[in-house]
């Protein structure tokens, strides 16, 4: 199924959470691209949560992107979240690796899996930098990228949404405070102004805007 998907030029993404599934899904993903080749393929893993030991390592040779959800370490993760005590301080700390996925040079967009945790973008990018085991974080600038550009990018989409220029969708929000200027650990709290879908106003707080 792989090797016909790939061959056709057809994208392919396995939801993985767990070793087991990271690996097997890795295995199926070298053993087709070791007889076919193929440079920016942006095969995908959805979550990539709790990989064993090299696996986000043997990710990044094979070109596999990641798309994951901060928040789940977030409200989950932690010495007194569920997931620790389901699997124990080792494998729970090894988590949802968001550092080490940026640093191995991996492809990652963030996301919700709404309603898994709540369809709010800024609750995710607040999440990836403030992660319950701070190896963990990533910068403001990078949670920004990985709900913005590198999220279109991991479907192809980059030349039409993801960033604000000229001849793309005009999906966008407008935020009463610049993450980037603001305490990272409030960063869930700054206040959505106005929102668009393809350059048409879907919400916008009354008065909000009018000194703009």
């Amino acid at each position: 199924m792989i090797t016909n998907a790939h061959l056709a030029d057809v994208q392919i993404s396995f939801h993985a959470i767990g070793e087991r599934a990271i690996t097997q899904a890795l295995d199926a993903f070298q053993k087709v691209l070791q007889k076919h080749p193929k440079a920016d393929h942006r095969h995908c893993l959805e979550h990539f949560g709790f990989p064993k030991p090299g696996e986000v390592e043997r990710a990044a040779r094979l070109g596999v992107s990641i798309s994951t959800q901060p928040a789940f370490m977030y409200l989950r993760g932690g010495p007194d979240g569920v997931y620790n005590a389901r699997l124990g301080d080792q494998r729970e700390r090894r988590g949802y690796p968001l550092r080490q996925f940026l640093d191995a040079g991996i492809l990652v967009g963030g996301g919700s899996d709404s309603d898994v945790t709540p369809m709010i973008p800024l609750l995710g990018i607040h999440a990836a930098v403030n992660q319950p085991y701070p190896e963990k974080n990533v910068t403001v600038e990078q949670a920004l990228r990985m709900y913005t550009i590198e999220a279109a990018r991991t479907t192809f989409g980059e030349k039409v949404r993801g960033s604000l220029e000229v001849g793309k969708l005009a999906d966008l929000a407008v935020l009463a405070k610049n993450p980037l200027e603001v305490s990272t650990g409030t960063i869930q709290d700054i206040e959505v102004l106005m929102t668009m879908k393809g350059g048409k106003v879907t919400y916008q707080k009354a008065g909000a805007l009018e000194s703009v």
